[in-house]
């Protein structure tokens, strides 16, 4: 018997699912049936998983078999660049940072219960700031807050010179963009094609009725062209593109409107390497042209290569800031658990 199990079935997972000890049981359940010889093809973003699961690996590169090899035989780096088609250590993500302009965002005493508790802090233009926290530290919820998707109970959120922000719509009028944490129920316009999914941005941040002839057009053809979004035509369906093209798409929906603030909830999730590392380099390009990157992400490494500054969150609240070379794996972990990784490994 043949079995196949598709992503949709996996993602987006329920609330509350996908921590490491849901990861773990899953790897039990997979090495179990293996020892009792079921075969499993097993297919994932997640090089690390590769690693710990599988015996023989194949690499797949637009569409072509690019080599199939014994995992033994094969480090992260070599596989890195099977994937990519290039060393990752040639790929730069923007040369020397830009110094953090002006105040874009004002985020004061933000609360929510039970998921945000008074969260205060400024994000200015031309920085990356990455917001880092495990499941249940109120991430998601506090990027929904931001741009007023999420009704606070305490606090606001301003933006100089305008006032709070009211709305998602209200933010987009005045250049904050955000992109949801699942893009595929709550971004893309799947069954639409590509100049449609750009011309959201238009469409939000306009007041007027007019248009231009062929706007809507070259617009598409811009951002697809800017940010090299693999694609035959722009008449192409949004659920067509592969997870990073996707992302690529609706960053292009709010730099054709020349957002200046970009709200990302996990930009990288179920994004293979190669388009990861390319989204990487596009942030560090929009952050040295002054726009606000804030970053919300649960992958430290994520945080570590890209941001200039970094918040850890845990429980609702901020637990720390860390900036520049300060900002590693081991240390943003110690903000998110509230213990040094030597307490962590002796439990």
């Amino acid at each position: 018997g043949f079995f196949f199990l598709p992503q949709s079935f996996l993602w987006p997972p329920p609330p509350g699912a996908g921590g490491a000890a849901d990861v773990h049981a899953l790897f039990e359940v997979i090495r179990r049936l293996r020892d009792r010889g079921v075969a499993f093809l097993y297919v994932s973003h997640h090089l690390q998983e590769i690693f710990e699961l599988a015996d023989e690996l194949t690499v797949l590169r637009d569409g072509r078999h690019i080599a199939t090899r014994p995992v033994g035989d094969v480090t992260m780096e070599e596989l890195v660049r099977l994937i990519v088609g290039r060393d990752p250590r040639d790929l730069t993500f923007g040369g020397e940072r830009a110094t953090p302009g002006d105040t874009v965002l004002e985020v004061r005493d933000v609360a929510r219960p039970p998921l945000l508790a008074g969260v205060s802090f400024d994000v200015r233009s031309g920085e990356i700031l990455a917001i880092t926290g495990a499941i249940g530290s109120g991430r998601t919820e506090l990027a929904r807050a931001l741009v007023g998707v999420e009704r606070l109970t305490g606090g606001e959120v301003r933006i100089p010179a305008v006032g709070p922000v009211r709305s998602p719509a209200h933010a987009a009028r005045h250049g904050i963009a955000y992109l949801p944490e699942d893009r595929k129920r709550h971004g893309i316009l799947a069954t639409r094609d590509i100049t449609d999914n750009v011309d959201v941005g238009w469409l939000a941040t306009t007041r007027s009725i007019l248009d231009r002839p062929g706007r809507r057009c070259a617009a598409a053809r811009r951002q697809v062209a800017a940010l090299g979004v693999k694609t035959p035509n722009l008449r192409q369906q949004a659920r067509r593109l592969s997870g990073g093209n996707q992302q690529k798409m609706l960053l292009g929906r709010w730099l054709a409107v020349d957002a200046r603030v970009l709200l990302l909830d996990g930009p990288t999730e179920g994004v293979d390497i190669g388009s990861k590392l390319e989204i990487y380099a596009l942030l560090r390009r929009l952050a040295a042209d002054g726009v606000a990157v804030v970053l919300f992400t649960s992958d430290l490494e994520e945080a570590q290569l890209v941001a200039d500054r970094a918040i850890g969150l845990r429980r609702g609240r901020i637990a720390g800031e860390l900036t520049g070379d300060d900002i590693t794996e081991q240390a943003l972990l110690e903000l998110q658990y509230g213990t040094t990784t030597k307490e962590m490994a002796g439990a």
